[in-house]
């Protein structure tokens, strides 16, 4: 039986058979109740492979970081996958995982398997996790016409992508200086991760606006791993810091590490800020205060763009720009420095 005969039979449109089953689209509960039951009475189910061929759609999005083979062992980019796979799935679709390396491309390297994909129609659509606009411009030039949103860190105008989810740092840590300000804090140190220009450039902006500045000797590279945490603290405190903003959750914890080793007592004497808000830093001991980056609306935000892309006809439309805000959470390592 195919869905014309179902809808025939039950006395519905195939739109509404169509939209019952796929879970897109307005359609009231009761009616869906009532097709899904009829359904099951008929022993009907959707071909979703022919429905799929005759749309020339594959049902699968990709999803791509720009930063490295080790991006999915990041915490914070496996709790963005996460998302994205639940948001993808939610609005019916499978989702594709690759991670692209820097070094030159390969046969078997994902930027070229994302071209052999994107080439073949094997994704309707590629979600793009960026550090930054020339990795995100490689990417972007593999995928030719297939429809593609950014999820980045700071804007990326210019590139041919559909839309960008830009990730709006100012918000939290505005709130996060405004916080060690209130506490005491005037030497506040920073400790940068990969591709964080944005958040250095919010940093100083919320530092400007207490009067205070960012200078070379309050600022320490990470980048990205634990142990680079442990040194950038011991670099800053020798510096005479008293509180440090942390590119990352993983550096965050990383110094508060290496306090705990120096006998440095957080925050009695040295404040500990993150950003990532990754789900163990309300579990760490102290707790971490971070900045919240939320994946879920990130994830929300990506795949709607990208889904309102498909349904376009237009190709020609403008690229869109979604942004999405983060927030402070103070906890047990940012306070009163001790008398």
């Amino acid at each position: 039986m195919d869905i014309r005969t179902f809808s025939s039979l039950i006395g519905v449109s195939t739109a509404t058979v169509s939209r019952a089953f796929s879970g897109r689209g307005v359609i009231g509960a009761q009616t869906r109740e009532h097709v899904l039951n009829e359904a099951r009475r008929l022993n009907f189910s959707p071909n979703v492979l022919a429905r799929r061929l005759s749309m020339q759609s594959s049902g699968v999005l990709g999803l791509y970081y720009s930063f490295g083979d080790e991006a999915i062992f990041d915490y914070y980019n496996m709790e963005l996958a996460q998302e994205v796979a639940k948001a993808a799935s939610t609005a019916g679709f499978g989702l594709h995982l690759e991670l692209a390396p820097r070094r030159i491309p390969a046969p078997n390297d994902p930027a070229t398997q994302l071209a052999t994909l994107a080439a073949g129609k094997g994704l309707d659509g590629i979600v793009l996790v960026s550090d930054g606009r020339e990795s995100a411009r490689t990417l972007l030039s593999e995928v030719g016409g297939t429809p593609a949103v950014v999820i980045t860190g700071e804007s990326l105008a210019g590139l041919p992508f559909q839309a960008q989810v830009v990730i709006d740092f100012a918000p939290g840590i505005r709130a996060a200086i405004d916080h060690l300000v209130a506490v005491g804090h005037r030497r506040i140190g920073y400790i940068r991760g990969l591709g964080d220009g944005a958040k250095a450039a919010a940093l100083r902006s919320a530092l400007a606006v207490h009067g205070l500045v960012l200078d070379e000797q309050a600022t320490r590279s990470g980048p990205k791993t634990f142990s680079d945490g442990q040194r950038a603290f011991n670099e800053l405190r020798a510096a005479g810091v008293t509180a440090a903003l942390c590119a990352t959750d993983i550096l965050a914890l990383g110094a508060i590490h290496a306090a705990n080793a120096a006998g440095v007592s957080i925050p009695r004497d040295f404040s500990i800020v993150g950003i990532d808000d990754l789900a163990f830093a309300a579990h760490t001991a102290p707790t971490l205060s971070s900045i919240g980056v939320p994946r879920d609306a990130l994830a929300r935000t990506a795949i709607d763009a990208l889904v309102s892309t498909l349904k376009k006809t237009d190709g020609e439309a403008a690229p869109a720009t979604h942004s999405v805000s983060t927030y402070f959470i103070p906890r047990e390592s940012s306070g009163p420095l001790s008398a």
